[in-house]
């Protein structure tokens, strides 16, 4: 049975949360949708990753801009691998303030990504 173009482009649904490998780091967004005349993905970053050794740290990206993201950067990310940082991914706090740290952080990850 053969499938679909949008099939075979369009695998990830809203709001599943995908990653981007880049270096030590990953970001982890949730999708917002497939743009499909670009073959990109609207995704609203939710944390940033570092591998420092055995201690991962752990930037909240909530109240940062939003990507759009080519098809080809992005993967799945597993159960397995979210479930440590769980918390951080969903901020239900109530706060709106700006989040300045995080939108440096994520510009330096795009930055690097966008090098590599």
């Amino acid at each position: 049975m053969a499938q679909s173009n949008q099939s075979l482009t369009n695998n990830f649904s809203s709001q599943q949360i995908v990653c981007i490998d880049a270096s030590q780091q990953r970001l982890y967004g949730s999708v917002i949708q497939y743009i499909e005349t670009q073959c990109n993905y609207w995704i609203r970053p939710l944390c940033l990753v570092e591998n420092v050794a055995d201690n991962p740290s752990i930037i909240s990206l909530h109240r940062t801009s939003d990507l759009i993201i080519a098809r080809d950067k992005l993967r799945e990310a597993l159960d397995t691998e979210v479930l440590e940082f769980w918390t951080t991914l969903y901020d239900e706090s109530g706060a709106y303030e700006d989040n300045v740290e995080g939108r440096a952080k994520l510009h330096r990850f795009l930055r690097q990504m966008n090098h590599a």
